[in-house]
């Protein structure tokens, strides 16, 4: 009777132990109190970089991709920004020990990116492997930045053109000094009209419909640059400044991120259909197809 005890004590420590070695190659690291434990990271196939009509501009990623099974969810996400504006996003994942469906979870996570104090330029994002690149058309700057930069607005006394000068330091770059022609006279910066950190006049509301000699005359309103859908700029057409969208075609290798200009001679070389009912008139401006979309 004692030897089958004794047997049946050893059968039971034996169990006991295996149970534990069950349990431990089961779970080769402790789960959260949701019962989750961090995982790899996550598959992106696609990101999409929105930039939303506002000032300063703000910018989001969407990033689209799959989950091994149901037992995966997406966990943490890390950003990183380098000096030079570039940022470096990792989406991990969170995975329990359970009995899952076999089959791919699609997920879709939004993604702000943190840009206010970003000059005007073109910035790399990647999500996992997975690149991207947006544009930003001037200074996001906070409004009144430039109150308290060195960058000074004058005024020509002979002809009336505005100009800025005085020293800067644009991000990234080595700080630079303009200094003013005799003929400048200095002006107060308003909330209408200011300079931006790269020397250039921005003036709130343009100077649509004035006469001018050459594009660098003109001057586009605040209303048309902090949109998303074109790189509005100004151009001198038919001695008119006017609010135009330049034309451009994506490079063929969808993995070149570059856009080029529709170069043109003449008027009739040039086809805005794409801008729709935004268009007022097809033109062909230094070389290049604009639509004129405020005159």
């Amino acid at each position: 009777m004692k030897r089958i005890v004794a047997i049946l004590l050893v059968f039971i420590a034996i169990a006991a132990s295996a149970a534990v070695l069950a349990v431990l190659v089961f779970l080769p690291y402790p789960p959260g109190e949701t019962g989750y434990r961090p995982g790899p990271e996550a598959a992106v196939s696609e990101i999409e970089i929105l930039l939303l009509e506002s000032f300063p501009v703000q910018v989001h990623v969407v990033a689209r991709g799959y989950l091994p099974n149901s037992c995966y969810k997406v966990g943490k996400i890390e950003t990183a920004r380098a000096l030079d504006g570039d940022h470096d996003i990792t989406i991990w994942t969170d995975v329990r020990d359970s009995i899952c469906a076999q089959a791919l979870v699609p997920f879709e996570e939004v993604i702000a990116l943190d840009v206010v104090g970003f000059p005007k330029g073109i910035y790399n994002v990647t999500v996992n492997g997975v690149k991207g690149s947006f544009e930003l058309q001037m200074d996001n700057f906070d409004r009144d930045y430039w109150r308290e930069d060195s960058i000074h607005l004058m005024r020509n006394e002979e002809d009336g053109s505005f100009g800025c000068f005085g020293c800067g330091k644009p991000w990234g770059e080595p700080a630079i000094c303009i200094d003013p022609a005799p003929v400048m006279e200095m002006v107060e910066e308003t909330t209408e009209m200011y300079c931006s950190s790269d020397f250039q006049v921005i003036e709130v509301n343009g100077n649509v419909g004035a006469k001018c000699d050459e594009s660098s005359d003109c001057r586009t309103p605040m209303s048309f640059l902090v949109q998303s859908n074109c790189p509005f700029g100004s151009a001198c057409i038919d001695n008119e400044c006017m609010v135009v969208c330049p034309l451009t075609y994506h490079d063929p290798d969808p993995s070149v991120s570059k856009s080029y200009p529709f170069t043109c001679e003449q008027d009739s070389d040039c086809d805005c259909s794409e801008r729709e009912n935004r268009t007022i008139e097809c033109r062909c401006a230094e070389g290049a197809c604009v639509s004129v979309e405020a005159s």
